[in-house]
């Protein structure tokens, strides 16, 4: 990896990259669809909120939303709080960064159309939102800035390109250009970049500007705070130096900067909430014991990883980096830091996965870490290549022959078994899929999904499955994971989620639902956002005479029951000192054939729900 400084202009070919990216932005903008998650470039749900902030400071000067509600909608439902005021539970920065497209939206309205000029229009909105894009291509321009002070400028625009591509980025820019995430990668890219850039040398109006910087990306989303950690290492070098006084002087400028920036934020929660800091979604809100950073990344509900595989090899790019000598080593050891930071906060939120999120939406602050990762590996990828080009040269043949071969193969079974015709025309454009899509199940087969990976293996050894089984049941909680008293939950055991191995497909007995254990044992996962006494209801049918059921979690037995003939309800408790955070696994040996029915669990916490008997018909 390169040392040298990066010379002061970006090539032609890097603007020109640069500017196909945005193009290409603007037209997918442009013929921006209105489907169920998207409204044509017009704020909807979360964004209706954002926008709000923008509507309401330009054209009433306050955060009174009432009258901004019964223009825009309030799709949450906001209630009016206890100081007078409508709730908004979202921040104010993305509305101020997309005050230039509005002022821009307003002059276009004011010439060429008869809508409102109040800023519910559609024009308006398009023309104002449309700074999602702007912002998705500036964050691509700050990632190659920062990135080529470390690679070549071709590689840096390549991953730049790459993290608005292939990351949700892409679509939080062009089909929810209403949500704050391109505002966030932009302005997290560009404090990145201008701390990089200052860490040699800062004046004390340099650590002023650059706090306030900070404060604009808190405004924007406030997790991203944690970008202040890359001040550390930097403050720390200059203790150890002896420069103490100028050390604290340089730090609290950098603190008056960052809280004068965010003090829009403050203003406005304490003229609706009665406090400057506050948690806008309330105290329930962030779990901080029981925080879930792997699903975050691995689950396939929403998961970073999971839905966005390339951030997996930008991590390990900046591993490697951070593992190398060179001046990109501390940033790239931060950033690390920085990472696993946001991953804890993201994980301790009650609704982790984001609601109905396009992959790992907020991580997308993190944007500038994904570039200066993937141009970190591709550096050392490139750089592998041109040391053992004939290796690589002699592999292209090889592996060519090799899918051809494959191919073959795929045709070769479905000709013996008559997938396609023998002796006449057709298309063949089924055959070449099915061959295609063998080779990714033969894939999924060895390690399951490459985004999941390394916690579908784990999840596999641990239940005696194939990898691909963790994500039908990755992202599930159990007991009212989102914090509504008196629900309770449902589990039939022919759900693949919950009946991990023994049970088989989906049936009836006795005129009811049912699972059949294919032998004597049987093993199902209860996931739980943390450790807590829990009640049960199993519903059980015995086939067999005689019929006897033991369910053991974690080592300790907490059913043991014979079984009658019919269908039953039987209760039992499991104590919290078998369950934990995560995976929990229950482990049933039954003495004779048994037909499951549902299993029902709720917190101890909680009151019997009412049956009116045990023979009750199961609950469908």
């Amino acid at each position: 990896m390169s040392v040298e400084p990066a010379p002061s202009r970006l090539p032609r070919g890097v603007w020109a990259t640069l500017a196909a990216l945005l193009v290409g932005l603007t037209v997918a903008y442009a013929q921006h669809p209105e489907g169920r998650f998207t409204r044509g470039g017009r704020a909807h749900g979360d964004g209706v909120y954002y926008y709000a902030y923008l509507r309401s400071l330009v054209h009433d000067r306050d955060v009174d939303f009432e009258n901004d509600y019964q223009l825009l909608g309030n799709p949450h439902h906001r209630p009016v709080g206890k100081y007078g005021l409508r709730e908004n539970r979202f921040a104010i920065g993305a509305g101020l960064l997309w005050l230039p497209g509005y002022a821009v939206a307003q002059a276009v309205v004011a010439v060429r159309s008869d809508e409102p000029r109040d800023g519910t229009g559609t024009l308006t909105q398009r023309i104002t939102l449309y700074m999602s894009v702007l912002h998705a291509a500036l964050a691509a321009l700050a990632i190659t800035l920062l990135a080529r002070r470390y690679v070549a400028d071709w590689i840096a625009c390549l991953a730049a390109v790459a993290t608005v591509m292939a990351t949700p980025l892409w679509w939080y820019a062009v089909y929810q250009p209403s949500w704050p995430h391109a505002a966030s990668a932009c302005v997290v890219a560009v404090f990145v970049l201008l701390w990089d850039r200052g860490r040699a040398a800062r004046s004390l109006r340099g650590y002023f500007w650059l706090g306030a910087l900070l404060g604009l990306v808190m405004l924007v989303r406030a997790q991203d705070v944690v970008f202040g950690l890359l001040l550390i290492p930097e403050l720390v070098t200059r203790l150890r130096g002896g420069a103490r006084m100028t050390v604290l002087r340089d730090a609290a400028m950098f603190g008056l900067g960052a809280t004068l920036a965010f003090s829009p934020q403050m203003l406005a929660w304490w003229a609706i909430y009665g406090s400057p800091l506050t948690i806008p979604q309330g105290e329930g809100f962030m779990l901080w014991g029981a925080s879930k950073p792997g699903f975050t990344l691995f689950a396939s509900r929403n998961g970073l990883l999971s839905w966005s595989p390339i951030v997996s090899l930008a991590l390990l790019g900046l591993t490697l980096l951070a593992l190398r000598r060179g001046p990109a080593r501390a940033l790239a050891a931060t950033l690390l830091l920085v990472f696993a930071a946001e991953a804890y906060i993201l994980g301790s939120t009650r609704d982790w996965w984001a609601g109905w999120a396009f992959g790992g939406r907020r991580y997308l602050g993190c944007s500038v870490i994904f570039g200066l990762g993937l141009a970190a590996l591709i550096d050392l990828v490139y750089a592998w290549t041109l040391r053992h080009s004939r290796l690589v040269l002699a592999g292209l043949p090889v592996l060519g022959v090799s899918l051809f071969a494959l191919c073959n193969l795929s045709l070769t079974h479905d000709y013996l078994f008559a997938e396609v015709e023998r002796g006449a025309s057709q298309p063949m454009r089924a055959a070449s899929e099915r061959a295609a899509l063998r080779g990714v199940g033969a894939i999924y087969d060895t390690i399951g999904h490459p985004g999941a990976v390394p916690a579908n293996w784990w999840f596999a050894w641990r239940a005696g499955v194939a990898p691909e089984r963790y994500d039908a049941v990755s992202g599930e909680e159990l007991t009212t994971p989102m914090g509504r008293r008196g629900e309770k939950h449902f589990i039939w055991l022919d759900d693949p989620r919950w009946g991990v191995t023994g049970f088989g497909p989906r049936t009836e007995h006795a005129g009811q639902r049912a699972s059949l254990v294919e032998g004597t044992d049987a093993r199902l996962v209860l996931p739980l956002r943390k450790s807590q006494r829990l009640r049960a209801r199993l519903r059980l049918a015995a086939i067999d005479p005689g019929a006897s059921l033991r369910i053991s979690i974690g080592g300790v037995e907490v059913f043991t029951s014979e079984v009658a003939a019919g269908w039953h309800s039987y209760d039992f408790e499991v104590p919290a000192q078998a369950l934990s955070a995560g995976f929990n696994w229950a482990d049933a040996t039954q003495s004779s054939a048994i037909a499951w029915g549902s299993l029902q669990l709720w917190p101890d916490s909680q009151p019997r729900p009412a049956f009116a008997g045990a023979t009750d018909a199961a609950p469908r």
